[in-house]
């Protein structure tokens, strides 16, 4: 028994309608491969990103790590070779001057300083006016508050007798600097109540050395003054 029997033009209209549904399939599986591989390019790309951010943060940490042990080790260096001196003051068995004398002694590791500035300190800082009677600041921070100060122009001392310009030094060499009673500012009337009242004070000294490659050693020394040394310390003190 023979089908039923359809017509040519109706048998081209269903296979073009199969052809198209194929073809549309193809596309929207074309399009879903597109966009999966679009978000799979991006999410690489944010990974990626995500990964340099993490290794630049690495690297930053590292170098910021090995800045700081590299600090650490200057600083401990710097203060492992911290200049030491020995230092003394005697008063002379005339008159009322004193001499200072520093030994730059060390440590194993610096051999010479390019510089060594010697410095009086004041018994106290940051002494200010209180009143407009008072002396001016100028005038408080030109006075030596201490037992002694530099031979002014003596040794290349200030004239105030405050410092001393630095000199280079060898290790053991020696220093020999002149000292004299300090004065008593204009407005203090008893001169000698200022100098008693200093008489049990050390000298305060500052001395300041620089060494090319390093920082500078600021060392703050306070030295007993000692009363004039004997024939037989001072015969030794001659044959240095």
């Amino acid at each position: 028994m023979c089908g039923p029997n359809i017509p040519e033009p109706s048998r081209s209209v269903a296979r073009l309608l199969k052809d198209s549904d194929l073809q549309l399939r193809s596309c929207l599986v074309n399009a879903t491969w597109s966009i999966v591989l679009t978000v799979l390019s991006l999410l690489a790309t944010a990974i990626s990103a995500i990964a340099a951010i993490g290794s630049w943060r690495a690297a930053r940490r590292a170098d910021q790590a090995a800045t700081t042990l590299a600090n650490i080790e200057r600083d401990r260096r710097h203060t492992e070779l911290t200049p030491d001196f020995n230092v003394t003051c005697y008063r002379r068995a005339v008159g009322d001057r004193a001499e200072l004398r520093l030994t730059f002694t060390g440590p194993p590791g610096l051999d010479r300083l390019d510089g060594a500035e010697v410095t009086i300190r004041d018994d106290r800082s940051n002494r200010t006016p209180t009143t407009a009677a008072d002396p001016s600041a100028e005038e408080l921070a030109a006075a030596i508050w201490g037992p002694l100060r530099f031979c002014p122009h003596v040794n290349d001392a200030d004239k105030l007798g405050r410092s001393v310009p630095a000199v280079p030094l060898a290790k053991q060499e020696i220093i020999r600097l002149a000292l004299e009673p300090s004065l008593a500012p204009r407005w203090v009337n008893d001169h000698a109540h200022w100098r008693q009242q200093y008489a049990d004070d050390p000298l305060r000294l500052t001395i300041t050395c620089t060494r090319e490659g390093h920082a500078p050693w600021v060392i703050p020394i306070d030295v007993r003054i000692e009363p004039g040394p004997t024939g037989q310390q001072r015969a030794i003190e001659q044959g240095d």
